[in-house]
């Protein structure tokens, strides 16, 4: 059953201001409460004269928390954020926000961690195995190679 537009603002006001919430998360919450067109427009005009939204805002938070909480990598940050269809302008401010320092730390600790678990003998199928590892949490390929190499963790 539809919801009406009054209602549906109240919900996503409290929706916005529990979390950091983008455009297109908005946007799904409103579909599946089957609002009309001009009804959507209304409500999304409102919450963003409110600020109860901001794509630039959301990238930034949600690339932060990525980074400290899961140790994940620019790549993989970048790619969550265009899958809620953040633009390039705000995804590149949001990833500037991590620090160089602070990235190469992660990585070290991520490749630290991995390579304390890893039972191999063998050097290249150890190194191949830490390397594919930290590709998947999104970091750069050469600088994953890079600080394989720095760590010498073989």
């Amino acid at each position: 059953m539809p919801m009406d537009r009054k209602t549906a603002l109240v919900k996503l006001q409290k929706f916005c201001a529990y979390q950091e919430r983008c455009e297109f998360e908005i946007l799904a919450k409103l579909g599946e409460w089957e609002l009309n067109a001009k009804d959507i427009a209304r409500v999304m005009s409102q919450l963003k004269e409110e600020n109860f939204f901001s794509n630039t805002r959301f990238a930034e938070v949600f690339a932060g928390g990525k980074f400290r909480m899961k140790c994940w990598g620019r790549l993989k940050i970048a790619d969550e954020l265009r899958k809620r269809h953040i633009n390039e302008k705000d995804i590149t401010f949001a990833l500037q926000q991590i620090s160089p320092e602070d990235y190469r730390e992660a990585l070290k600790q991520l490749l630290v961690k991995k390579a304390a678990e890893l039972h191999e003998e063998d050097d290249f199928t150890r190194n191949g195995k830490l390397a594919t590892y930290a590709m998947s949490h999104g970091y750069e390929t050469g600088l994953v190679w890079e600080t394989i190499k720095m760590l010498k963790v073989s």
